[in-house]
């Protein structure tokens, strides 16, 4: 058995002047030597054999295409277009190489290979034909049937075998892990397409646009959170319109091929639905014998106390604390936006009064 000769240290006790201490040593041991792994040694050997005259072929190939082709186009243009004639079928190996396991892909890989193949034999022959001499042609053309083939032997010694469950399994799970990929592609065109088709609807008037449903499940009752594309466009439908109602909004959206009902379209701007503000009147608490009036009469109410100026919050803060009725922000807007149209234009003397007097 060979063996090689290998420097270790290790630890003794060294005694000096009664007191013993651990001390450094450094040794030689004899280890034996793995036997070569000759396989080893062969296949990697044939890997660049292969190479090597893979090389030789693509430099040949090139050669004689490029000599063909250069009767025609200037000589830098065709030795380069001779390139490709085996780049293709080389290509094709490497895919044939990954797809080593899928026994479908390889199958159209190895069949391309092959065209691919024929088509630079082909060149290379005719280039010997016409140069007088069709044996060199023959020849030549058999390097790159020699180049393939050893490359063939070499992937196929390199390649695992495996049984015919084990590759069905591991189909399988590519089938899986495949439709999972184009599922999420799919999913990220489609939440793309309808943010697109969103923004242009609510910044654009569109005419003569199709209707489209937005959504196939039960649209939301008043009140129910709509869908996203909805609360979006009637959100921006209401900035861009903040003195029309539940109605003009539908009907705007709908001119816009949005369809959405006026009791969504109140429950999301804020707006009481129709005969809240009535039953808000009567089942509201009565305070000092004073009956509560209807929310936009409480909404400009507390607007002239607080002035003009005054913001939303403030507004609903106030209505909240004097009529017990909560408004949200957006519907004060809305009703002093439609107070302030009709309201006649304010002079210096009513500024101080709040402007809704």
């Amino acid at each position: 058995m060979k063996t090689r000769t290998v420097r270790r240290t290790r630890q003794v006790p060294v005694t000096l002047g009664g007191r013993t201490r651990m001390g450094t040593q450094t040794y030689e041991e004899a280890v034996p030597v793995a036997p070569r792994d000759w396989d080893y040694v062969i296949l990697t050997g044939a890997t660049v054999a292969a190479a090597v005259l893979l090389a030789i072929c693509v430099v040949w190939t090139t050669a004689s295409v490029g000599g063909l082709l250069a009767h025609a186009v200037p000589a830098w243009v065709a030795y380069l277009v001779s390139g490709g004639f085996d780049l293709v079928w080389i290509i094709c190996l490497g895919l044939e190489w990954v797809a080593r396991y899928d026994d479908d892909r390889a199958a159209s890989v190895k069949k391309a290979g092959r065209m691919f193949l024929a088509i630079a034999m082909a060149a290379v022959g005719v280039h010997g034909w016409m140069a007088g001499n069709p044996a060199v042609g023959i020849v030549g053309a058999l390097v790159a049937l020699l180049a393939k083939g050893a490359w063939t032997q070499v992937m196929n010694h390199h390649k695992v075998p495996l049984s015919e469950p084990v590759r069905d399994v591991l189909a399988q799970e590519r089938a899986e892990l495949g439709l999972e990929l184009v599922l999420a592609a799919h999913q990220r065109q489609v939440l793309r397409t309808r943010g697109q088709l969103a923004a242009y609807r609510a910044a654009l008037a569109v005419q003569e646009e199709p209707t489209v449903e937005v959504s196939q499940v039960p649209r939301p009752g008043p009140g129910e959170r709509a869908e996203g594309t909805i609360r979006a466009a009637v959100l921006a439908a209401q900035a861009a319109l903040p003195d029309a109602d539940a109605a003009a909004i539908a009907a705007q959206l709908a001119h816009a091929g949005i369809t959405v009902d006026e009791d969504t379209v109140r429950a999301l701007i804020g707006e009481p639905a129709t005969g809240e503000a009535d039953d808000a009147h009567h089942d509201a608490p009565q305070v000092s014998g004073v009956p509560v009036p209807s929310k936009a009469a409480a909404i400009v109410e507390a607007a002239s106390r607080l002035g003009r100026d005054a913001a939303a919050a403030d507004v609903a803060a106030l209505v909240r604390r004097r009529h017990g009725l909560n408004v949200p922000e957006n519907y004060v807007r809305t009703v002093l936006s439609r107070e302030a149209k009709k309201a006649p234009p304010v002079t210096g003397r009513d500024q101080g009064n709040g402007g809704y007097a």
